[in-house]
């Protein structure tokens, strides 16, 4: 142990990245696993300032909290969880980083972090519409743009039928069965997906989702997810309708996951 340490009754200054603090030897050593009890149990060497304070070379604007943890369990403010949270795994204080785990702020990140990890694409693909979407931005002045998501799915078609009046369109869905269409129908490539995701689960599309908006939010991006039928037209048929057969364009109902950026 420092003789520094022991001669001042067990007081301790310390600087931490500029910031001044006063504490007690058991208050730094409370748990033995920690960063700071190895320091100040002479497991490793801290140096010291011009003013002999001992030196962590670390951003002390949140080091109070911890310290405040340490002396009676004090929790951090809500809007200083996820910030205390990267000093507690930092300084390796488990029980205050077990703590601030449970609040969502923090699992929601180790959760994308963790998502990120087992899925490699999930953050490829948030990084490809993220581009998409700064190069839209950049040739405009609108405050609102969208990019279209489409998963792999069986092919859907609708046809869409005028009307003159306040009722508007209607749309008929169809299986596929119904319909004839030939090559226009076998060959048909939906034109409005701007990001094609893989194969997968019902849950996997919405932790996907759920991934890029959150991901997109900790850019500072405000985004909202919709659902819309891809509406391509890809060929006319005659299709049976209450007043009789029309000939009518068959549309790709398809659908596209919309990411609409404000």
């Amino acid at each position: 142990m420092d003789s520094t340490v022991e001669q001042s009754g067990f007081l301790v200054t310390l600087n931490v990245g500029g910031c001044y603090f006063t504490t007690s030897l058991p208050v730094l050593c409370k748990y033995e696993g920690s960063r700071l009890a190895a320091i100040f149990n002479g497991f490793h060497v801290a140096p010291k300032d011009e003013e002999g304070r001992f030196f962590i070379d670390r951003d002390g604007t949140n080091f109070g909290h911890v310290l405040n943890f340490l002396r009676d369990s004090q929790l951090p403010p809500m809007d200083k969880v996820k910030v205390v949270y990267r000093e507690a795994l930092y300084y390796k204080i488990e029980p205050l980083a077990e703590v601030l785990r449970r609040h969502r702020s923090v699992f929601e990140e180790e959760e994308e972090v963790s998502f990120a990890e087992q899925c490699p694409e999930a953050l490829e693909k948030v990084i490809e519409v993220t581009s998409i979407f700064r190069k839209r931005f950049a040739g405009t002045l609108n405050n609102s743009l969208e990019v279209a998501l489409q998963f792999p799915q069986a092919q859907a078609w609708k046809s869409l039928r005028k009307r003159d009046n306040p009722a508007g369109d209607v749309s008929i869905y169809h299986p596929p069965q119904e319909l004839n269409g030939g090559p226009a129908r076998q060959d048909h490539r939906c034109s409005s997906p701007d990001v094609l995701l893989g194969e997968m689960s019902e849950s996997d599309k919405i932790k996907h989702l759920n991934f890029f908006t959150r991901y997109l939010d900790r850019l500072g991006y405000n985004v909202t997810v919709s659902e819309r039928d891809c509406g391509d037209p890809v060929w006319c048929q005659s299709v049976e309708w209450s007043n009789g057969p029309a000939t009518t364009t068959i549309h790709c109902a398809k659908k596209l996951h919309i990411l609409t950026f404000q």
